[in-house]
This record gives structure tokens, C-alpha cells and sequence, in this order.
């Protein structure tokens, strides 16, 4: 008797439950996004999102705990890039000074992001909403733990003086970041980017302890 040999069946790579997860937070955030910027936060409705998505509007609230989570995490995902290149300056073998003056050139006059109007949207959001604005308070908590870095890195460096606030200086700084991303929203014209770096290395030059400033 002949045998028939069959031919081998490749097996499909398992997708774990975590994996799965991931993939479907990741369409939802994206889908958020896009239909945010479409029709506003207000006139945005959840199951306008899992349709996008192609998901159910189950699948939503198994991930978010409602919309505002939603418009939140959307933001964050969107800016994750340009917060992530922002805080390259970061890196530990840059001297303070220029880790500073980087980041608030960056803030005052880079290149406007996808996410800035959908940042907009939640600002004005958080005017009639209250869990919008709580969400955003927390995320400007983050912002301010950066900012707390930079001014710490650069008091030890010894290139800020100690009589220089950080609090008020931390405040400065945020408030000027959350003003640029609103010009940039609104395409309000920006610096230019080397007029803007040397307008924040004079800044930092007068922070600095007086021993140390250029004479």
C-alpha cells in the first residue's frame, strides 16, 4: 500500500492576550485621534471611535475608563514622538546648560506637531468638563517633573545660580511650553529658531551664579 504524504502545515504564530491588548489600545488611540480632530471632544461620540477602529464600543470601555481617559491617552500617544525627541537633551553627557537651552528652544520655537490641535481641543475641553481638566492637570504633573530635571541637572552643573527659584522658574518654563503648543495649534507665526536660541542662551546666561557668567 502507498502511503500519501502529507504536506506540513506551517503553524500560525500565537498572539498573546497582552500582544492582543496592546494592538487594540493602539487602534482605539489612533482612531481617537482622527475622529476627535473631526468633530471636537464634545461632538465626538465613543461609538464613532470603535466604529473607526473596527472594533466594538465594549472594546472601548474594557481599555478606558471613559472618554476623557480616552482624549487623554490619544494626546499622549500622538505626542509621544515629539516628547520623546524633546527629551533626547536629556541624555546624561550633554553639559546642563545646553540640555536647558535646547529644551526651551525646542519649546518656544520647533516645528508644530500633528497633536498640537488635538491638544487645543482638550484644553478647551477641560473649560467644560471637569474629568478633562483633572486628566490634564495630571499630565501637566509629568511636564513639570521634566522641567524639575533640567533645573536640578543644571543647579548641580553649577550653571544656575541657588538663589534662582525653581518653583517659579519650573512655572516659567511650563507656562511658556503650554503657550507655544497653543500658538502652534492655532498657526500663530513662530520664532525663528536661532533668534529663539539665542534669545534662551541670554536667559540662562543671567540665571547663572555671578562667578560663573561670562564677563
Amino acid at each position: 500500500m502507498r502511503l500519501v504524504r502529507r504536506p506540513r502545515t506551517m503553524a500560525l504564530p500565537q498572539i498573546s492576550e497582552s500582544e492582543q491588548r496592546r494592538s487594540t489600545r493602539e487602534r482605539l488611540l489612533q482612531a481617537a485621534a482622527e475622529v476627535f480632530l473631526e468633530k471636537g471632544y464634545v461632538g465626538t461620540r465613543v461609538q464613532e471611535i470603535a466604529r473607526r477602529a473596527g472594533l466594538t464600543t465594549g472594546a472601548i470601555y474594557g481599555i478606558f475608563e471613559s472618554k476623557a481617559a480616552l482624549l487623554s491617552e490619544a494626546i499622549l500617544a500622538q505626542g509621544a514622538e515629539a516628547f520623546s525627541k524633546m527629551n533626547a537633551s536629556l541624555v546624561a553627557d550633554r553639559p546642563a546648560a545646553e540640555t536647558a537651552v535646547t529644551f526651551a528652544t525646542e519649546a518656544l520655537a520647533g516645528d508644530p506637531q500633528p497633536f498640537h490641535p488635538l491638544l487645543l481641543e482638550a484644553f478647551a475641553s477641560s473649560l467644560r468638563d471637569e474629568e478633562t481638566r483633572a486628566r490634564l492637570r495630571d499630565s501637566t504633573a509629568e511636564i513639570d517633573e521634566q522641567i524639575r530635571e533640567v533645573i536640578e541637572r543644571a543647579r548641580k552643573a553649577g550653571v544656575l545660580d541657588d538663589a534662582v527659584s525653581a518653583d517659579a522658574l519650573a512655572t516659567f518654563i511650563r507656562v511658556m511650553l503650554v503657550g507655544s503648543l497653543v500658538a502652534k495649534a492655532m498657526s500663530l507665526p513662530a520664532a525663528d529658531i536661532e533668534e529663539a536660541r539665542e534669545l534662551m542662551q541670554r536667559m540662562f546666561t543671567s540665571l547663572a551664579p555671578q562667578t560663573t557668567r561670562p564677563s
